[in-house]
């Protein structure tokens, strides 16, 4: 296989019509048998065009990695979800990421059980690597997780009602418009264009700390600036989002540390808001670079 980008769509079953996930492949000219595979995985209201820039640097390394990117059922170019899928959730779309690498892994002559991969995720991409790693990443199923980056994780454990202290008809105006903005964008019940539910994932992953991704991977998580992103947030009252949501995902981010058992790294992507990949693609690419070099010593 030539080193170069490919586009391609790929059905996730045999059957006729099946629906199929669009992706972005790269194979590097030379690669060894430790090459790694380079995994990104979006957040909502984004799409694998936006890892681009980061993706371009990447195949521009002296030994660059395999890559793959993709967009979701439902996000176009990828098809709408399958007539048949009772339910689209992170538990769902980790194994729809599974189903996609083993077609993707024999198109690039890849062995599963000998290929690290590199997992970026952006938001709620963070809670579907982390069910993949807990399905998929075994000594039985062979996929290795030898590396991993979180770009400003989705909170999966909270409603995010509950940040704030209960309502009251004698608080003050700004914390009651606070809260309501707050839940308007990011309460679980929230509709997103790619009917993706985020109701269950309290039960999916009840703890920021738990379960531990399987084989101590290099772990980078990464938060965005709160001075900067909460002036994305129109209307809002900066004293008190930073006092009660931002307080709550700094802890988050804390915590997602101590998922990898010899301890993660935490970054603050200065100049960025809650989309690191669009904000401050030179930070994430030297970031991956330095994964990449970590696990190949």
């Amino acid at each position: 296989m030539t080193s170069q980008l490919t586009h391609h769509k790929i059905p996730l079953s045999a059957a006729a019509e099946a629906a199929a996930i669009s992706c972005v492949l790269f194979h590097p000219p030379a690669p060894t048998a430790s090459t790694p595979l380079v995994v990104f995985v979006n957040g909502l209201l984004t799409k694998s065009c936006d890892w681009d820039p980061i993706i371009h640097s990447l195949t521009s390394l002296p030994s660059p990695p395999f890559i793959l990117s993709y967009d979701r059922f439902s996000v176009p170019p990828s098809d709408p979800l399958p007539a048949d899928r009772v339910t689209n959730d992170i538990s769902t779309t980790a194994r729809d990421l599974g189903t996609l690498l083993e077609k993707v892994c024999p198109m690039l002559s890849l062995s599963p059980s000998k290929t690290p991969l590199v997992m970026v995720g952006s938001s709620i991409g963070c809670c579907v690597i982390r069910l993949f790693a807990e399905y998929y990443a075994s000594p039985i199923t062979g996929y290795r997780v030898a590396g991993a980056l979180f770009l400003d994780s989705y909170i999966a454990n909270t409603d995010f009602v509950s940040l704030f202290p209960p309502a009251s008809a004698a608080e003050p105006e700004a914390l009651t418009r606070t809260r309501e903005i707050i839940v308007r964008y990011l309460h679980p019940s929230v509709k997103n264009p790619e009917g993706l539910s985020r109701l269950n994932a309290r039960e999916l992953l009840p703890s920021a700390s738990e379960p531990k991704l399987p084989g101590d991977p290099k772990l980078v998580v990464v938060s965005h600036d709160p001075e900067y992103n909460v002036e994305d947030i129109p209307d809002i009252d900066k004293a008190c989002y930073l006092r009660y949501v931002q307080s709550a995902w700094d802890e988050y981010n804390d915590s997602l540390l101590l998922l990898s058992s010899s301890g993660g790294r935490g970054v603050r992507a200065e100049r960025s808001g809650h989309f690191i990949q669009r904000d401050r693609p030179d930070l994430v690419t030297r970031e991956i670079e330095a994964v990449l070099s970590s696990i190949a010593q």
